[in-house]
């Protein structure tokens, strides 16, 4: 579903992007942007560090981003918001303490997310 959205959005900004993955084999991903599109600022928000690491790894790796910002819970998401703009937020819905759902609130309430 995350990788969907970011497909989304980066198409309501004149781009593509594809993702091909098979087992045992390179991951690779390709974007076709316009000259307006912009380069984007993405937050993961989990609590497996591992699945947090990788998922950076490969959206470092395209041409469309410009940053991906990480945290592990949802205080830690939602207290960095005044420092941190993004354009997308990935969010796990199930972390200890703060759930995703309640973050997600939260970070629409303080900034001029949609």
């Amino acid at each position: 579903m995350g990788l969907y959205n970011i497909q989304s959005r980066i198409h309501s900004l004149r781009g593509t992007f594809s993702i091909n993955s098979v087992e045992g084999k390179k991951t690779i991903h390709k974007n076709t942007g316009t000259n307006c599109m912009k380069r984007l600022k993405i937050y993961l928000v989990d609590d497996h560090v591992l699945f947090r690491q990788g998922l950076k790894f490969l959206l470092s790796n395209a041409s469309f981003i410009e940053e991906v910002y990480e945290a592990g819970d949802g205080e830690s998401f939602v207290n960095s918001l005044s420092e941190l703009h993004p354009d997308i937020a990935l969010v796990d819905i199930e972390m200890p303490g703060m759930s995703g759902i309640d973050a997600t609130q939260k970070a629409l309430q303080i900034t001029k997310w949609t």
